[in-house]
């Protein structure tokens, strides 16, 4: 996420800077600013403080937050596999728990049956 904040918020930095033109004042004034764009755009917040206004811009944005879409989604898959996988193997345990303890019931049962015959 570090890497793709320092990356996405230079490259709009740049991108930004260069298409503005001498008479206009800058939208991102520094490097930082850029990177706290990149962490809104990327963790899909979007607070609209800082935006960008021309096209190289845009594309820059729509990299970024596609990035960002990747870089959340795919790992909150792979612990919602798990998590299943995990639930299934506890509750497959339990079952088989339950069984012991019911077939340890009925041998103490049996048992006690026999004994009381004798």
């Amino acid at each position: 996420m570090g890497a793709g904040v320092l990356l996405f918020g230079s490259a709009l930095y740049i991108a930004e800077g260069f298409s503005t033109p001498d008479t206009e004042p800058l939208q991102f004034k520094s490097i930082p600013e850029a990177m706290w764009w990149a962490i809104i755009t990327m963790t899909t917040v979007g607070y609209g403080d800082y935006y960008p206004v021309h096209a190289a811009g845009y594309v820059v944005g729509a990299v970024c937050a596609v990035s960002g879409l990747l870089l959340v989604a795919m790992p909150i898959a792979i612990v919602a596999s798990n998590f299943s996988l995990f639930y299934d193997n506890m509750s497959s345990r339990d079952q088989s728990l339950r069984r012991q303890a019911m077939l340890g019931q009925m041998i103490g049962i049996a048992m006690a049956t026999r004994g009381g015959a004798a």
